[in-house]
């Protein structure tokens, strides 16, 4: 029947979604794959590599594929500890209405899971630790570092309250 092949579908879908099984020092394991370049996806198709530059460089060009997956939450996971992007990328986010979140690429890796198995439109840019340079602290970062971790607390609090 027309209902059972749908039904079969919707779960061979569901099970070519793409989680992120473990984050190493130089990789990182999405389903059963290894992958030890820093890369972007979504729960349905791995974007691409993400390209060799630190987070401190990155600029609203690079995210223009990330875009295109009209995300609702875009999770940088930025190596070992959490690095802030410039500023100038965080306002582009804003303007796009969408969600920026940064994250240490462990939480950034959970979270991606969390929000997928919620049925969230969730993109996730994951720094592999080995090949996420520490950005150069600038003027006025200190005080987007507040703001930023109190966004990405309520933000996580609400991705795990169920």
């Amino acid at each position: 029947s027309m209902v059972r092949d749908a039904v079969l579908k919707f779960t061979r879908e569901l099970s070519a979604r793409l989680v992120i099984r473990s984050v190493s020092e130089n990789s990182i394991r999405i389903n059963d794959e290894e992958h030890f370049d820093s890369i972007a996806l979504t729960a349905e198709d791995i974007l691409g590599t993400w390209p060799g530059t630190s987070v401190a460089a990155l600029t609203v060009a690079d995210f223009a594929a990330v875009f295109e997956t009209k995300p609702e939450i875009v999770l940088l996971g930025t190596g070992t500890s959490n690095v802030f992007p410039p500023r100038e990328l965080t306002f582009a986010f804003a303007r796009k209405g969408g969600g920026l979140d940064v994250l240490n690429t462990s939480a950034a890796a959970r979270t991606f899971n969390v929000l997928d198995n919620e049925s969230r439109r969730v993109t996730a840019v994951v720094f592999v630790w080995a090949s996420a340079p520490a950005a150069v602290p600038r003027s006025g970062l200190r005080q987007s570092r507040a703001g930023a971790r109190s966004y990405s607390q309520s933000r996580r609090q609400s991705a795990v309250s169920p």
